[in-house]
């Protein structure tokens, strides 16, 4: 009952922050802009395709009107919704570490491990509740649009979540060892813009400038060591896009599973660190 307890507190500050408040508003604009200017069209009753605001969305092999629609809103704004969502639990754990906020905590009959899990599982079922507000709002609106309901929305949404787990564990571990919210973020976004899709691309840009074997490994080594998070905003388009382009296209859950991997290690280091340190 602690955990939970420790878990919906979490819930609740992250929720209150203006960060998460301005991504539930932000998301409810998009939701109504898009309520007002979908348009199915239709031929005899049949949908023919869909427009936006007058304009006809193109109808793109293996990609339904309705896919079209998911990949730009959710594929195109992934990365800001991972941002935003970092932002809005950056400071839990350096709040909770704080002077006199970790005192009471340690004085409660609960272990450190429980204290440290139920504030990563309350930051993320935050996000979780603002993704969920913003996916389902917007399944609802296409299908009632259009008549076309596109189930894809929940595993992406699922996806999505995981996606997040891997870079609260980042934050968690970053939090522990520096107690700084601008340092968590600074390491998120460096993650999540420039050493992911770096390392994505890695055998081609090091390769531009060495091909010393040494070098190509330790990158590799990276690679595998942190969440794939390019990889895993691509696959999540793909699953509104199955038939395009095939060999492109077609879905991995490989990037996922290192990430797991990752994520698990990155909060194995952070509960370690913290068992032993001195409050």
């Amino acid at each position: 009952m602690k955990s939970l307890t420790i878990i919906l507190n979490t819930v609740y500050e992250s929720i209150t922050r203006l960060t998460l408040l301005f991504y539930l508003a932000f998301g409810t604009i998009i939701l109504l802009v898009i309520a007002f200017g979908l348009r199915g069209l239709y031929d005899d009753g049949v949908l023919i395709g869909i427009s936006f605001f007058g304009n006809q969305i193109p109808v793109i092999d293996g990609i339904d009107p309705s896919g079209f629609i998911f990949m730009t809103t959710v594929g195109g704004s992934m990365s800001a919704i991972l941002l935003l969502g970092a932002f809005a639990t950056a400071s839990i754990i350096p709040e909770t570490l704080r002077k006199g906020t970790i005192d009471i905590y340690l004085s409660k009959p609960i272990s450190r491990l429980a204290l440290l899990l139920s504030k990563y599982m309350g930051a993320i079922s935050a996000i979780g509740v603002a993704l969920f507000y913003f996916m389902a709002g917007l399944f609802i609106i296409i299908g009632i649009k259009t008549g076309i309901w596109n189930t894809d929305v929940f595993p992406a949404l699922g996806l999505i979540i995981l996606m997040f787990m891997c870079i609260q564990s980042m934050s968690t571990l970053v939090g522990v060892l520096f107690k700084n919210m601008g340092l968590v973020l600074v390491f998120v976004y460096l993650h999540l813009f420039l050493f992911s899709p770096f390392l994505r691309l890695r055998k081609e840009l090091v390769g531009l400038l060495t091909e010393n074997a040494i070098v190509h490994r330790i990158f590799d080594g990276l690679y595998y060591a942190l969440p794939q998070l390019s990889e895993m905003q691509e696959r999540i388009s793909f699953l509104f896009a199955p038939a395009a382009i095939e060999e492109i296209t077609k879905f991995s859950f490989t990037p996922f599973s290192y990430s797991l991997i990752s994520c698990a290690a990155m909060f194995l280091l952070a509960y370690i660190k913290f068992k032993r340190s001195d409050y």
